[in-house]
């Protein structure tokens, strides 16, 4: 069965690449660039003073994890880390978060499904929280990822060249670069001035 594959960068593994890789295969894919190492740091520039970071992620994959422990060490910035999978009451977790934990930082599936409770323990705590989806949640002062209209419309293109015959082994995984977005307004509630440098890469703002 034809099979037109949307996901996450860190989620993909060897088993999908290896499918991809067969001359008679019926999967394409369009993967959303990730880039935590990125997003990492660039909350550090906007907040050098965090001392330790609270990670949720998924329990399948350790990607996003990992990359973040290794440069954790070089600002030397204390990692806790917490996994998740689709029965996990996130709620719990964040009631439990150490006093210490001075930014939040996640995933984009765990935003989706727990935007009210992540954001609002954001704000209450007074910390910056991060995740990998560019949306203008308050309580969400940074968000670096894809948005859904530029995964639809390569949804779209490749769709319309397979029913118009093209073999799905004409298709290299596409990625789809992920974009920076900085909530002003958010940042100016918990007492974060964002410097010029980081708001000029910005591809979006938002301020309410």
């Amino acid at each position: 069965m034809p099979i037109l594959l949307i996901v996450d960068e860190s989620y993909m593994t060897d088993s999908i690449r290896d499918e991809l890789a067969q001359p008679d295969t019926h999967l394409a894919a369009i993967i959303s660039g990730t880039a935590h190492e990125k997003r990492f740091d660039l909350l550090m520039q906007i907040d050098p003073d965090i001392d330790t970071v609270f990670v949720l992620y998924f329990e399948e994959t350790r990607a996003m994890i990992d990359a973040i422990e290794r440069l954790a060490a070089a600002y030397d910035v204390t990692v806790i880390s917490e996994s998740y999978n689709s029965t996990t009451d996130i709620a719990s977790i964040l009631d439990t978060m150490p006093d210490e934990v001075d930014a939040l930082f996640t995933d984009g599936a765990v935003l989706s499904a727990n935007v009210s409770v992540l954001t609002q323990t954001a704000l209450r705590r007074r910390i910056p929280f991060s995740a990998n989806a560019v949306t203008t949640y308050p309580g969400l002062m940074l968000g670096y990822g894809n948005e859904v209209t530029a995964l639809s419309d390569v949804a779209a293109r490749f769709a319309s060249q397979l029913f118009e015959g093209k073999p799905f082994s004409d298709f290299p995984p596409e990625i789809i670069e992920p974009q920076l977005m900085i909530h002003v307004g958010t940042a100016e509630a918990i007492g974060i001035e964002v410097p010029e440098t980081i708001l000029e890469q910005a591809d979006l703002l938002a301020y309410d």
